[in-house]
């Protein structure tokens, strides 16, 4: 079991987020692992290459698909480096 975020209002416990003051938070315990110290400390994630890529390529909406046609590719050309820079990460 372990905090979802840097509140501890919520903590996961199997495949269950579980709110502070919910019913389940005494059933299973939960309050007595928290006094105890036992329950695991959120961890932010660190995006990976893959999900920053992905993140980039969302950015290329049709309207900037249409600029690139009109003659303004910077943007697309600005992702596209910065996609690149990420692959070369990859390997």
């Amino acid at each position: 079991m372990k905090y979802t975020d840097e509140t501890k209002n919520t903590v996961q416990h199997e495949n269950r987020s579980i709110p502070r003051n919910h019913r389940f938070w005494k059933e299973l315990e939960i309050d007595k692992a928290e006094k105890a110290g036992t329950i695991e400390l959120y961890v932010e994630p660190v995006p990976s290459a893959a999900d920053k890529i992905a993140e980039l390529e969302a950015k290329v909406t049709p309207r900037r698909l249409r600029e690139a046609l009109a003659g303004d590719a910077t943007f697309i050309t600005d992702i596209d480096k910065q996609i690149s820079a990420l692959r070369g990460e990859i390997v």
